[in-house]
């Protein structure tokens, strides 16, 4: 599972260029604000620099994809939709089913 964020590293003044750091990766960006795809958990960070000198280091944040989200919606879905799960069900069955009843005949002739 993956999201997109938008990381803003918001230093006064202008004429900054931004570096942001997440993970073990550094990107460089004319734009304060930054997206990236997330698909674990990676702690990120920013500064600037312009040619009279350099920002600090912003705090660490850490972003998280969880996994539990994709289940709480399949588990809503269920909750809302109780004959969805019950339809997938009798579908599976049904074509089980007719599989086991279908007989494969077979023509042999003779010369």
């Amino acid at each position: 599972m993956f999201r997109r964020v938008t990381l803003t590293c918001d230093i006064q003044g202008e004429n900054w260029k931004y570096i942001f750091s997440c993970g073990d990766k550094e990107y460089k960006s004319e734009e304060k604000e930054f997206r990236i795809t997330v698909e674990s958990t990676q702690r990120c960070r920013c500064f600037g620099r312009r040619r009279s000198g350099t920002s600090r280091w912003s705090n660490e944040v850490t972003l998280t994809v969880s996994v539990l989200s994709a289940l709480k919606l399949l588990s809503f879905l269920l909750a809302a939709f109780p004959y969805l799960l019950v339809s997938i069900l009798l579908g599976v069955k049904c074509r089980a089913h007719a599989q086991a009843n279908e007989v494969d005949q077979h023509v042999v002739t003779e010369e």
